[in-house]
C-alpha cells in the first residue's frame, strides 16, 4: 500500500481517538463517521460549530423529537463547516412535514431524505425540487418498477437532483437492470441504490458498469462482505476510479490495517463496518483529487460529487 494511504489510515485512527474522547456518547460508529468526514475535508473540523449546531437543534425541538438522537449527530457532522445550518434545519423540518402530509412512511429514511433536499436547495428552488420529488414518488408508486424500490426516499432525492428528465433516467436504468440480470449477481437483493450510484457522472454507462464489475470481482475473490449496503459505494467509485485493480487492492490493504490492533482500535465494530470504512477511506482520496483538479469536473459537478461522497460515506455507516 502506498505511503499516502497509510498516512490516511493513521490520520483516521488519530482523529477517531479524539472523537472517542470528546464525543464518546455518540458511539463508535458515529465517531467513525465524523472521523471519515473530517479526514476528507481540506478545511479541517470546527468542534465549536458542531456543538453550536447541536445546541440549536435541542433548543428548537422537543425532548423526544426525531430530530434528536442519531439525526442530530449526523446533521452536525455533515453541516460542520457550513454557516447556514439554521436555515437548512428549518427547511428540513418543512420538507419532512410535507412528506408526512403526502403519506410518506414516518421513518429515518424520510427524515434524512428531507435533510438531503434542504441541504442543497432553498426558496423557490427547494419548492420546485420538492414537487419534482413528489412526482417521481407518484410515478414509482403507480408503475411498480422492478429496479426502483418503493418508499426508498433517499433514492428519490438522488433521482431528483440529477437534473435529468425522469423518462431519461428510466431508460438508462432499464438498460442497467437488463445487463445485471443477464449476469445474475447473487449478492444484492435491492439493486435500486446501486443503480442510482452509477448515474452520478456523464461517463458512458457501459464503462461504469464494467468498472463496477471489475471492482466487485477483485473484492469478492478476497473477502466475503459484499451485499446491498456495499454496492452503492462501488457504484459511486466507478464514476471516477481509473484502475479498478489498484483501487480494490487499496481497499483490502486498508481493511487489513484496520483489522490490526497495532493500527486501529476496532473494538465494538463489526467486520462489515471495517470493510465499509476501508471503502470510504479510499473514496476520501478522491475528494482531495476533486479539490485539487486532478479529476477534471465542472464547478457545479465538483461540489455535488463531494456532497455525494460524504453522504454515501454517512449512509454506509448508519444504515
Amino acid at each position: 500500500m502506498d505511503i499516502e494511504l497509510k498516512e490516511k489510515v493513521r490520520i483516521f485512527s488519530d482523529v477517531n481517538n479524539d472523537f472517542r474522547k470528546n464525543f464518546r456518547w455518540d458511539g463508535r460508529e458515529i465517531n467513525c463517521l465524523a472521523s471519515l468526514i473530517t479526514g476528507s475535508s481540506l478545511e479541517g473540523f470546527d468542534e465549536k460549530n458542531m456543538k453550536a449546531i447541536r445546541k440549536f437543534i435541542r433548543k428548537n425541538t422537543k425532548f423526544n423529537s426525531e430530530y434528536r438522537g442519531e439525526f442530530l449527530k449526523v446533521f452536525s457532522i455533515l453541516m460542520n463547516l457550513r454557516k447556514d445550518y439554521e436555515e437548512v434545519f428549518e427547511n428540513t423540518k418543512y420538507v419532512y412535514s410535507v412528506f408526512m402530509e403526502r403519506d410518506f412512511i414516518k421513518c429515518k429514511e424520510a427524515l434524512y431524505a428531507a435533510f438531503l433536499l434542504a441541504k442543497r436547495f432553498s426558496g423557490k428552488e427547494l419548492e420546485d425540487k420538492l414537487n419534482e420529488l413528489l412526482s417521481i414518488k407518484e410515478n414509482i408508486d403507480k408503475y411498480s418498477y422492478d429496479f426502483f424500490k418503493k418508499n426508498d426516499y433517499i433514492m428519490y432525492v438522488y433521482l431528483t437532483i440529477m437534473g435529468r428528465e425522469f423518462n431519461e433516467i428510466l431508460d438508462i436504468t432499464k438498460d442497467i437492470d437488463l445487463k445485471f440480470k443477464e449476469i445474475n449477481l447473487k449478492e444484492f437483493k435491492e439493486p435500486s441504490a446501486f443503480y442510482v450510484s452509477l448515474l452520478n457522472s456523464n461517463l458512458e454507462i457501459e464503462e461504469k458498469i464494467e468498472r463496477a464489475l471489475n471492482i466487485r470481482c477483485y473484492l469478492v475473490d478476497n473477502i466475503d462482505l459484499l451485499d446491498d449496503d456495499v454496492y452503492p459505494l462501488i457504484g459511486l467509485a466507478s464514476n471516477f476510479v481509473k484502475n479498478e485493480e489498484v483501487y480494490s487492492k487499496e481497499v483490502l490493504n486498508i481493511y487489513n490495517m484496520l483489522s490490526n490492533k497495532e493500527h486501529f482500535n476496532s473494538k465494538g465494530l463489526s467486520d462489515k463496518i471495517l470493510f465499509k470504512i476501508s471503502l470510504c477511506i479510499v473514496l476520501m482520496r478522491y475528494i482531495e483529487y476533486i479539490y485539487g483538479d486532478i479529476i477534471d469536473l465542472d464547478t457545479e459537478g465538483e461540489r455535488e460529487l463531494i456532497y455525494l461522497i460524504e453522504e454515501y460515506i454517512a449512509f454506509a455507516i448508519i444504515f
